[in-house]
């Protein structure tokens, strides 16, 4: 396996946790403000939201520019939290 893999993985993992500790309180945002909020680009941030709703982990609202993403509620806010926190410490 690539270096650039394996670095891409992380990277990726490290992306869906802070996507679901920002949705952790429960609002709906769209992908532009998520990304904006990330600090990442457009495009890694709505593979994410598609990859996210696909397991089940979020649900998206609306359509277009409307759009809305939020956590499913069987999400546990607290466990998100907690396993972001722990990540970037």
């Amino acid at each position: 396996r690539l270096v650039s893999d394996w670095s891409s993985d992380v990277c990726s993992s490290d992306l869906e946790l802070r996507l679901e500790a920002l949705l952790a309180d429960g609002r709906a945002r769209s992908a532009r403000i998520l990304a904006r909020d990330l600090g990442e680009t457009a495009r890694a941030t709505d593979r994410m939201l598609v990859k996210l709703a696909e397991k089940g982990a979020i649900r998206s609202f609306g359509k277009g520019a409307t759009r809305r993403w939020a956590l499913t509620s069987s999400t546990s806010k607290v466990d998100t939290w907690a396993l972001f926190t722990s990540a970037t410490s």
